[in-house]
């Protein structure tokens, strides 16, 4: 069944990026919500399938029926233009003393809060996505009490924590960088300005913080993006983020046009447009410059940390102390800042490969070494390098004058897993710290999902040993988080299935329902003889309790065997019978059954129990280990 996103703004900037993004997704409707229904761009987007709905911000009965039935409400506000035009109307409503910037930041802040009063109310609601900004006055420490544009956005998101806090619980934040298409605005929007035939951007502000730029019209993707991370997430979208100087550069070199860039005052932007319009600009410009864009609010994250998992292999160091990362499932050189922990893609495609003839020269054997990957220079002027060993999670340090080598260093951050035994990968020496990769991590939670996406699926899987004690744990975390039965453990569940649609509406139903009173235990992993060439311990890993419970199935083949053998019930038979209908639902009947139907098995010759006569189950076994 689709779910429903409800777009406010639809035919703006973002509201509009974000119905183009969710119209190539078959899995959801779309509800515009506009003030003009009736206008062109309204009636293009309901030709194109759209559901466009009216919806005033000041008109909070309007708000209450746009967002009806929604799943997803992605918020926007638009900061009033009275303050660049002054209408005389805005300005007979100002009170003594009051500006037209501040009515325009009471009309923002109320009309944001009609609207997250109307979203609170809406039942079955798993995500708010609200476009804000930072709030400048806090994060500048009251250096820049003017930039309105911001605060009443950011003033929105504090209305929601306090009034709202369910709601809260749901919300994530969108703060959209500086717009790249931004340079085409008026002067007192982007100051620049024409000197004997070249172009000069005048920015105010003198601290050198990098501005954070985006394409507007990528807004659905974060969306997207937004809708898929946790709730209560804080992004800051861009794709790029550089200094003005570098920007000016930028665009010098793509128009073909002789352009410089230089630092000004609040009080010199002011000057380009009255009324405090210049002045408001100013601000935030110096704000960006001297406090980030951002205001370095601790909770903001980049879209990097949500970068697509790769093998990352070698790496290489810049002169600058940059890490150059380089994938191997894709071809693309990535720069990390081992700092700030920020990964940019620094390269599209990677170079091609020099053909160079090279003399090569045996200097030391390692005879005992599992998979020799990495290798890093030490100390040149010594001739001492060190050599990452991917299989025994360690480093040597090979003497090339000497040839002698040890295993110097171990870690259990450089180890590989039961089901990747790739560990440390590529390294590199910087500043006195060793760098390196491991492979195994991005690897094996892969691995995990897919294990456990099988299992909630089927409710019973064979696999090798190791990989079903793995995904066991992982398994068993899924159903607490049914148990939950919260917006925070449904989110959970969405990231780890690989089809969240089908599974998460069965954990949070059936499953949690049939596990409401066991405290724990809603896995068991079984061994079972090899069932690949390579006779690796293989095991069973199932749901209890469901229809596909093993030992369920074992205890009541047990019963039936001793019925028609009229013998008694053994003490081991009758503590499994006390284990295996203790927390299922009409358990003692549900085996009577069972027993019944091998019985009638078992007098045709224990044929048709599939379930069972396939996989053998090896107790002994399983205790020798």
């Amino acid at each position: 069944m689709a779910r429903l996103i409800v777009i406010f703004g639809v035919t703006g900037t973002q509201g509009s990026s974000v119905a183009r993004v969710f119209l190539n997704d078959p899995g959801w409707k779309i509800r515009g919500v506009t003030r003009d229904p009736s206008k062109p761009a309204s009636k293009a987007l309901e030709a194109k399938g759209i559901e466009i709905v009216k919806g005033d911000l000041d008109d909070p009965s309007s708000l209450t029926t746009a967002v009806q039935g929604a799943d997803v409400i992605f918020g926007n506000t638009a900061f009033s233009d009275a303050f660049i035009t002054m209408p005389a109307d805005v300005v007979a409503q100002l009170r003594p003393g009051q500006t037209v910037r501040q009515w325009c930041y009471e009309l923002e802040l109320r009309q944001g809060k009609n609207l997250a009063d109307a979203v609170a109310a809406v039942d079955g609601l798993d995500r708010f996505i609200w476009s804000s900004l930072s709030d400048a006055t806090k994060w500048s420490k009251g250096t820049f009490k003017g930039i309105y544009h911001f605060d009443s956005k950011a003033h929105v998101v504090d209305y929601i924590y306090k009034t709202h806090p369910r709601l809260a619980e749901k919300m994530s934040i969108l703060q959209m960088g500086v717009f790249a298409t931004n340079w085409k605005w008026d002067q007192a929007a982007v100051p620049w300005e024409k000197v004997d035939g070249t172009m000069k951007l005048k920015v105010p502000g003198s601290g050198d913080i990098p501005i954070p730029l985006v394409v507007p019209s990528d807004c659905g993707y974060f969306v997207r993006a937004l809708i898929q991370a946790p709730p209560e997430t804080n992004l800051l979208a861009f794709g790029d983020r550089m200094l003005w100087a570098d920007y000016v550069a930028l665009w010098s070199k793509t128009t073909g046009i002789p352009a410089t860039f230089e630092k000004t005052t609040v009080a010199e932007h002011a000057k380009l447009s009255p009324n405090g319009y210049g002045e408001q600009v100013g601000e935030m410009y110096a704000y960006f410059q001297d406090f980030g864009y951002d205001g370095s609010d601790p909770s903001v994250v980049h879209v990097q940390h949500y970068a697509p998992i790769s093998w990352m292999e070698n790496i290489g160091v810049r002169s600058n102390g940059l890490l150059l990362p380089i994938s191997t499932t894709m071809p693309l050189l990535n720069q990390l800042n081992p700092v700030t922990g920020e990964l940019s893609l620094r390269s599209k495609t990677m170079p091609d490969a020099k053909t160079d003839v090279v003399k090569i020269q045996k200097l030391v054997d390692f005879p005992n070494a599992g998979f020799l990957n990495g290798m890093a220079t030490l100390n040149p002027r010594l001739g001492l390098v060190i050599i990452a060993d991917a299989y025994l999670g360690g480093i040597y340090r090979p003497d090339t004058r000497t040839n002698t080598k040890g295993l110097v260093f171990t870690d259990e951050s450089m180890n590989g897993t039961a089901s990747i035994s790739i560990g440390i990968n590529g390294i590199r020496v910087l500043s006195g710290k060793l760098w390196f990769t491991n492979s195994a991590s991005a690897h094996r939670q892969a691995l995990l999902r897919n294990l456990v996406t099988s299992l909630f699926e089927h409710e019973s899987i064979s696999t090798t040993w190791h990989k079903a004690k793995e995904a066991q744990r992982l398994a068993e975390k899924l159903v607490t988080l049914g148990k939950k039965n919260t917006e925070a453990s449904r989110r959970r569940a969405h990231q780890i299935f690989y089809r969240p649609l089908e599974l998460v509406p069965k954990l949070f139903g059936p499953i949690r329902e049939r596990y409401a009173s066991r405290p724990g235990g809603y896995t068991r992993v079984l061994r079972i003889e090899p069932i690949k060439e390579d006779q690796a311990p293989s095991a069973i890993l199932e749901l209890v309790d469901g229809p596909k419970d093993m030992r369920f199935a074992m205890t009541a083949r047990t019963i039936a065997r001793t019925r028609t053998e009229g013998k008694k019930i053994n003490d081991i038979t009758a503590s499994n019978i006390a284990k295996v209908t203790r927390y299922r639902e009409e358990g003692e009947g549900d085996l009577e059954r069972m027993v019944s139907k091998f019985e009638g098995m078992l007098k045709e010759g224990e044929k048709g129990v599939e379930e069972v006569r396939q996989k053998k189950v090896y107790p002994k076994l399983e205790r020798s280990r």
